[in-house]
């Protein structure tokens, strides 16, 4: 029992460790499979950097490096930046990128098959312990040929230690492998920890609990340990008479298992398959009609129950949907999709999603849309909606994303699987695409051309007790930026902070 206590504690410090490197991989993937990045690697266009690779990135996702190499693993930009103060410094691994690098790090263009690759864990370099994720630079669509690889990385600092600490609760410690131990780490065999596996863990007679991690060559990287309790075990308890009864206490088990196996357990079989059945076949007409009088038959005749259920509410799905199909989904005068489609989607998505995946809601407000109206006159006003909903669109992603017009001046983003930094790196980007249509508007408060207000908010579907409640948080945090001054972004105060 005891040993089975340790193997769970252990799993949980592994998969905090997991868990932020997730988190940063998902955030890097989101800026690799992009069709701006990938046009950048054929025509370097400085905007493209200025406008997504600035010093409030390196601050909002807490990176220390961000690096674009072509297929060939040659630097096409980068830049590493102290984390104290965010000045520019030098890091040669990545400027000219080592050996090391090449092949641990960067992805090479034979390894993308059908679908972007993404490379993630730690490394050792220059003495350093680096946390990265690499992600093959592909199209929006992630079809075609990769056209370089994009890095971001951290350093495995005291912050991520704490971190990981607090996800796990426990008080544990990190000892790096550096040299001064029985199996040296040596220069040339990295630290990559997505190729790691905890080997052993081992509880000494003081009760400290240690766990080894090591590489593919089984050479010892870093050792985790925490104070455990003291062991609620006794070996003096296992004297001859507890053996004895253990043994009548295990035969007396085995017959009864025998009885039940009998008496209960080759029905609930029968079910078991019955209901395989039904889902293998698709079909809802199939019924049990048991004849038995036992408590089983009067499950199976519920059963039966639920499946004629099941059936009358599949064929008003269908018929549903059938009216569904002669409804228009789309807004005329922007394109996308309008309020209607907006409703269903967000309903699918909260009754949908089950687990602990994170939904962000972006609602986008143009900045003094009546004045313009008022001065500019309707024509161009509807034409700077078209405008503004484009360079919107563009900045979110197609197979995932929904983009709708929620009002006259308003447009609410609907971002999959994207956590409270992700849906803050998206609203930054519509905040500087939106200004640089030049759509002239002398007349705003904030600003001489067009400019949005944005509020953000992340959430999980199943915590919440509505959608409506999730939409009021965004407004609130629209109404929030709006107060700050205007084009700007606000997350909710309300949102759950994941990643």
């Amino acid at each position: 029992m005891e040993n089975i206590s340790d193997e769970k504690d252990v799993q949980r410090i592994h998969g905090a460790i997991d868990s932020i490197l997730e988190s940063l991989a998902l955030v890097n993937y989101d800026n690799s499979v992009w069709d701006d990045p990938y046009n950048y690697m054929v025509t370097h266009d400085q905007a493209f950097l200025e406008a997504n690779f600035i010093e409030d990135v390196f601050r909002s996702i807490n990176l220390d490096g961000i690096y674009l190499y072509d297929r060939e693993g040659v630097k096409i930009w980068g830049e590493t930046r102290s984390h104290d103060n965010f000045q520019l410094i030098h890091f040669d691994s990545f400027d000219t990128p080592s050996d090391k690098v090449k092949k641990f790090i960067l992805v090479k263009p034979e390894e993308v098959k059908t679908k972007p690759i993404t490379h993630e864990g730690f490394i050792r370099l220059e003495g350093k312990n680096i946390l990265f994720a690499a992600t093959s630079i592909m199209p929006s669509d992630g079809r075609g040929e990769p056209r370089g690889t994009l890095v971001f990385w951290r350093y495995f600092s005291d912050s991520t230690e704490k971190a990981i600490a607090n996800k796990v609760k426990l008080p544990i410690e990190f000892q790096w492998l550096d040299g001064q131990i029985q199996q040296p780490v040596q220069e040339e065999t990295p630290s990559i920890f997505k190729m790691l596996s905890g080997r052993n863990h081992l509880r000494d007679q003081h009760n400290m609990i240690s766990t080894d991690l090591f590489s593919f060559d089984n050479k010892r990287l870093l050792k985790i340990k925490y104070q455990a309790s003291a062991s609620l075990y006794n070996d003096q308890l296992f004297d001859i008479s507890l053996v004895v009864g253990t043994l009548l206490s295990l035969t007396s088990l085995i017959f009864l298992l025998l009885f039940l196996d009998i008496q209960l357990l080759k029905p609930f079989k029968h079910l078991h398959a019955f209901m395989n059945k039904v889902i293998e076949s698709d079909s809802f007409q199939l019924r049990l009609n048991s004849d038995r009088k036992d408590e089983f038959g009067k499950l199976s005749q519920q059963f039966d129950k639920m499946i004629a259920h099941i059936q009358k509410q599949n064929d008003l799905l269908k018929l549903h949907n059938l009216k569904l199909e002669k409804l228009s989904y789309t807004d005329k005068l922007t394109g996308v999709a309008n309020r209607a489609a907006l409703d269903d989607y967000l309903n699918t998505i909260f009754t949908a999603y089950r687990d602990d995946t994170p939904i962000s809601l972006l609602m986008v407000d143009i900045d003094f849309f009546k004045s313009f109206n008022e001065h500019y006159g309707q024509q161009k006003g509807d034409m700077a909606l078209k405008l503004v909903a484009t360079a919107i669109k563009q900045n979110t992603r197609n197979e995932t994303d929904l983009l709708a017009r929620y009002g006259d001046d308003e447009f609410m983003i609907v971002l999959q699987k994207t956590n409270s930094v992700g849906a803050m790196l998206v609203a930054q980007k519509i905040l500087l695409s939106v200004p640089n249509l030049m759509i002239s508007h002398i007349y705003s408060g904030c600003s001489k051309v067009l400019t949005v207000s944005i509020g953000v908010t992340t959430f999980i579907p199943h915590a919440k007790s509505s959608i409506e409640e999730a939409i009021t948080e965004a407004e609130e945090a629209l109404s929030h930026a709006k107060t700050q001054g205007r084009n700007t972004c606000i997350m909710s105060e309300k949102s759950q902070w994941y990643g």
